[in-house]
């Protein structure tokens, strides 16, 4: 550990908040606390960050945790997570864009069997689509990303048509957009009561 911990040195020369300052400055890293325990003692706690999916945005590829920091890791995709395109998000010094913290949120609370197949991408009207399970997802906006993934699931459940759209733009309220049905002449139908068309 940096900033002086290291044996020998004299207690009083230790700044808990300066080392644990550093030690956050790892991607790695999402919080770290540093205590000392008079007489001798530094204790070191460290919370840290794993990637939840890959993220394709201005910067390129990379794994992301689940508060949107890019980890250290290749720059090309494999499959052991989900993949998230946002080819056209500019990203900023600081939090993440709410494209990338909720996209991520949603793969993060898909049950384990879903999260690595999980393709999220941003259709022109900003809306957030995904491909899970072979379905079509239509998330909307990046908000309640978790409940959304939760009603995902229960849908599943539910067993829908191929080619069906899950609709879970408020996902209280979740839909599916049935394949749709070829249209039959008017002169195979019969009419009400009898009549004829």
């Amino acid at each position: 550990v940096s900033m002086g911990v290291r044996a020998g040195t004299p207690m009083v020369l230790i700044r808990p908040s300066q080392v644990s300052k550093v030690l956050e400055e790892d991607p790695w890293v999402a919080k770290a606390t540093v205590e000392l325990d008079w007489p001798g003692t530094v204790i070191v706690r460290v919370e840290e960050r794993t990637p939840v999916a890959w993220v394709e945005t201005q910067s390129g590829w990379a794994r992301r945790a689940l508060d949107g920091v890019a980890l250290p890791s290749a720059t090309v995709p494999d499959s052991s997570l989900g993949w998230i395109r946002l080819p056209d998000v500019i990203e900023g010094d600081g939090v993440a864009p709410p494209e990338i913290l909720g996209s991520v949120e949603f793969v993060a609370a898909l049950p384990e069997g879903l999260r690595a197949e999980a393709r999220l991408t941003r259709e022109e009207n900003g809306e957030i689509w995904a491909e899970v399970a072979g379905f079509q997802v239509r998330l909307g906006r990046p908000v309640e990303m978790t409940a959304k993934a939760l009603s995902l699931t229960a849908l599943l459940r539910e067993f829908p048509d191929p080619g069906s759209i899950l609709v879970l733009i408020a996902p209280s309220y979740p839909a599916i957009t049935p394949v749709s049905l070829p249209l039959v002449p008017q002169g195979d139908i019969e009419a009400e009561d009898g009549d004829q068309p």
